[in-house]
């Protein structure tokens, strides 16, 4: 049985973080800088799977734009994070953009404010889904992206195990419903997994 772990990077991050300011072990993003992504998972699993972990490429706006400075705390967040991630036998791969795109227009004045969006990751994370989708062959994925779903049932549709890796609280339904089965990650497993890697 050949077995995949595939990580929607931002997803992951933004699932950690949550995690870590509700138990108030942190206060924002940038306090993470580490974490033993093995201990999220059975340990037999973790070190018998090949893992992908698929993040944006940033791209920095003008200076003087209104997100500069929030592009540029990710770009330095990132510094960290992506070596350290990279270190446990975890294969980084750029997919896509982190692009700046006009929000939704205010109900009240009509103005749109600007927000960040990342582009490609979720289509990248289905070909590979879909192209490694064999007999014998158990993929997880670990993101809460229901654009996944048509890929899942490709994959599954080949014989393969699709096995989604929720996060306990904050599981998407109809993921869990589209895959063969699912996991969660605890938030005992989440803050375990980062006192282990900032002693």
């Amino acid at each position: 049985m050949i077995s995949y772990i595939l990580i929607d990077g931002e997803n992951f991050a933004h699932k950690i973080v949550s995690v870590l300011v509700m138990q108030k072990v942190i206060r924002d993003r940038q306090k993470l800088k580490r974490i033993e992504v093995g201990q999220l998972f059975d340990k037999d699993i973790f070190e018998n799977s090949i893992k992908n972990y698929y993040a944006t490429i940033i791209r920095l706006p003008k200076r003087n734009h209104p997100l500069y400075k929030k592009v540029e705390e990710i770009r330095a967040w990132n510094h960290f994070w992506v070596p350290y991630i990279a270190n446990q036998n975890i294969n980084y791969i750029k997919a896509g953009y982190l692009r700046i795109r006009d929000g939704k227009k205010c109900i009240k004045c009509g103005a749109k404010t600007e927000v960040l969006s990342e582009k490609g990751v979720d289509v990248r994370m289905a070909v590979d889904i879909v192209n490694l989708a064999r007999k014998n062959t158990r993929i997880f994925v670990v993101s809460s992206d229901t654009d996944l779903v048509p890929a899942i049932i490709a994959a599954k549709q080949r014989s393969a195990e699709v096995i989604y890796v929720a996060f306990k609280d904050q599981e998407v339904k109809l993921l869990e419903k589209t895959a063969s089965k699912t996991i969660f990650i605890k938030n005992s497993q989440v803050k375990k997994a980062y006192k282990e890697a900032n002693k």
